[in-house]
């Protein structure tokens, strides 16, 4: 992993996403001026752009994963800039994204953006309303050697965009002086001749425009004389289109004139075959087919950028056909496939997409073939191993996704040989691990994911060997507990299973116990709680599942309280009410109806919608199903039948190879007396897992 993969890391709270938006944008369209470009400077050589820029929300991945998502990004991070208002002050997830940027890079490198409020409002002997504090806790406060947050207060750098202070422009050349470690005037000035010429700039780009589309016109109308001339007129005209004229359209924005551009090179080709064009005339072709997916991706149009795509792969699918061992070639025809792969891939389109990295991947083996020792054509080995695997785990397809993320880490071990202590590469290396036990697991392969979470622990405690402080691998480590576990019980070893259980639960409380507002460490405190309270239940060990419940609603509750995601937290809600309809029945048994009758009306409303895999069914199933037991033991036959019914309702549009799911099936056709169903549930537990102890208890009972 490339150290400093992101210039900055803005955090904002949701309320203030269009300033977000607005700063994101600004930052990652900001030319640096030429003169400025390549100068040392205490933050480095300074670049021509100051890309990329990591947006909290906006760069998350699908996978859901916020957790580890985000402290990745901002341990990759060489910057943090914070959007100060009252909303970013009163959110709790702003301020612990500040405590462990701190933590992980020091005080020096974190900037400010005021938007609204008033800094310093809420400290002792300002006179303003404490309610239009701007400043989030952490922005103020410096923090200790154990990078908790300590008493002594800061004085962080900020810009102010409002007109009364600082505006819109200069606020961001504040930020932009900031990010690259240069004077403010001298960017002022740079950007003030910027302006004086951008006028000029723009009536020289039209002027192009105009001789451009002209000249290329005739020249690809009046074919008949000097042909050869002609031709070679035409194409430094596109050349120009391309290069020269599409950098002056960046630089004042015009997508419009960029799409112009880019079509009308692309029509002086329609008219030639590939067999009539040289390696240099297919190679403008495929940056013009480029330059239209780019813009249609930034309009947002998905079809159309797939299909720019899609023709440029068909381009440098052609220029490999002529020079099929030529590395730049392979190289630049695998990026384009993988680009249609990825956007194929986004579309649900998984055929194409498959097709796609499956040909990415071929092209990243013939070059480590070239060159084996080429670390960058190692790295795209891997990468095609990966993106397959991940790509095969979203269609289920656990044995070839396994196949795939070990080829993944074998790459990867054979990329670290000469940088064994590299946290950050040994932890991604844990991770691909953590991908493969779960295909192993999902297969049905559970002494092999055993051994795969086995390798994740030794490399976990390898980073924590150096890096004892390292949250992202303490917390991962807790996950990895539970996740050994779950696999334990299902192999029925009980014994393994309670030792890891409690493991996973008491390693996340530690680090609680040290960083309490440390909200991604809540997060996985909510998880594996809710997994060992299951667990605590199953053997009848009410005190620990009570205690594993409260640890976990605690942690809940807190979130709850905060700005984070609303529908993770839903479903983390309901995941905790059916433990409590199940732990009240236990308690209660038929006096637990009310209760229980009063979880199913709060969650009315969810149960209408929650029928498209929202990942709500089994909880709510679960719910169902002890109001039906709670309703059976007051003797209403008919409540129990509807709660029933509706429970199987809810588990009716569910994979059916669950077995959890499959389990909680098996248990309503017996409370409802269908045994005609239970046999056939019973035999496809069976298969699935037969040393399972809850199918076996199960079948001691009937």
């Amino acid at each position: 992993m490339v150290e400093n993969r992101y210039r900055a890391f803005i955090s904002y709270s949701h309320r203030d996403r269009e300033w977000a938006d607005w700063l994101h944008r600004r930052l990652e369209s900001y030319r640096v001026p030429k003169k400025l470009v390549g100068a040392l400077t205490l933050e480095g050589s300074v670049p021509r752009r100051l890309t990329p820029i990591f947006r909290d929300r906006e760069d998350l991945p699908t996978s859901g994963d916020l957790t580890t998502t985000v402290e990745r990004a901002l341990r990759n991070s060489h910057f943090l800039i914070v959007i100060c208002s009252p909303a970013a002050a009163q959110s709790e997830w702003v301020s612990e994204e500040i405590r462990r940027f701190k933590a992980l890079h020091g005080e020096t490198r974190i900037l400010g953006l005021i938007v609204d409020g008033v800094p310093f409002a809420s400290e002792d002997g300002n006179d303003s309303d404490p309610a239009l504090e701007c400043f989030p806790l952490a922005f103020r406060r410096h923090i200790g050697s154990d990078g908790a947050l300590t008493e002594n207060k800061a004085e962080p750098l900020a810009a102010d965009l409002r007109d009364e202070a600082d505006g819109r422009d200069n606020a961001a050349l504040k930020i932009v002086a900031g990010l690259i470690g240069v004077n403010l005037d001298d960017l002022i000035q740079r950007e003030a001749h910027k302006r004086t010429t951008r006028l000029a700039i723009t009536a020289g780009v039209f002027g192009g425009i105009a001789i451009a589309m002209g000249a290329l016109a005739l020249f690809a109308f009046d074919a008949r004389k000097d042909a050869e001339r002609q031709r070679a007129d035409a194409e430094d005209v596109i050349e120009f289109m391309l290069t020269d004229l599409k950098g002056r359209l960046e630089a004042v924005g015009r997508l419009d004139v960029m799409d112009a551009v880019g079509q009308k090179a692309l029509d002086y080709y329609a008219s030639k075959s590939a067999d009539d064009m040289d390696a240099d005339s297919l190679g403008r072709r495929a940056r013009a087919q480029l330059l239209l997916g780019e813009v249609e991706n930034l309009k947002g149009d998905l079809d159309a950028a797939l299909a720019a795509y899609t023709e440029a792969a068909a381009t440098t699918e052609e220029q490999l056909r002529r020079d099929p061992n030529n590395e730049q070639r392979i190289f630049d025809h695998a990026q384009s496939v993988f680009w249609v792969g990825y956007y194929a891939w986004q579309k649900g389109d998984h055929v194409q997409a498959e097709e796609q990295l499956t040909k990415y991947l071929r092209h990243a083996q013939r070059l480590v073939e070239i060159d084996p020792d080429n670390p960058d054509w190692q790295a795209e080995l891997g990468y095609g191993y990966s993106n397959i695997g991940t790509l095969l785990i979203d269609e289920e397809k656990w044995q070839a996704a396994a196949d795939n993320f070990r080829k993944a880490i074998q790459v990867a071990k054979n990329s670290m040989v000469g940088s064994p202590n590299d946290a950050s590469r040994l932890f991604d290396l844990g991770q691909l691990h953590s991908w493969l036990a779960r295909a192993e697991r999902e297969s049905g392969n559970y002494r092999q994911a055993a051994n795969s979470l086995n390798n994740e622990f030794d490399i976990y405690l390898e980073i924590l060997s150096f890096d004892p402080l390292n949250m992202e691998t303490k917390r991962a480590l807790a996950t990895a507990y539970g996740a050994r576990a779950r696999i334990a019980l299902s192999l029925g070893e009980l014994a393994a299973a309670d030792k890891d259980y409690r493991k996973a639960t008491d390693t996340i409380s530690s680090v609680l116990d040290s960083e309490p507002t440390d909200t991604f460490s809540r997060y996985v405190s909510v998880s594996q709680n809710l997994h060992a309270t299951r667990y605590f239940l199953f053997i009848d060990d009410l005190p620990s599942a009570n205690l594993a419940f409260n640890n976990g609603k605690s942690s809940l509750d807190y979130l709850a309280e905060r700005d984070i995601n609303a529908s993770r937290a839903t479903t983390f809600l309901t995941s905790y009410d059916a433990l409590a309809a199940e732990m009240q029945y236990r308690a209660y048994g038929s006096g637990a109806a009310t209760y229980i009758s009063a979880l199913l009306d709060k969650h009315s409303e969810t149960m209408v919608v929650a029928t498209d895999n929202s990942g709500w069914e089994y909880d709510l199933a679960t719910i169902n199903y002890f109001a039906g037991l709670a309703a059976l033991d007051n003797g209403i036959s008919l409540d129990a039948t509807k709660y029933f019914t509706r429970g199987l309702q809810l588990l009716s549009g569910q994979e059916t190879q669950n077995f959890d799911r499959l389990l909680l099936k098996a248990k309503i056709f017996i409370e409802d007396n269908q045994s005609v169903q239970f046999e056939k549930v019973l035999k496809q537990l069976e298969e699935l897992n037969p040393q399972h102890p809850a199918l076996m208890r199960m079948q001691r009972k009937n």
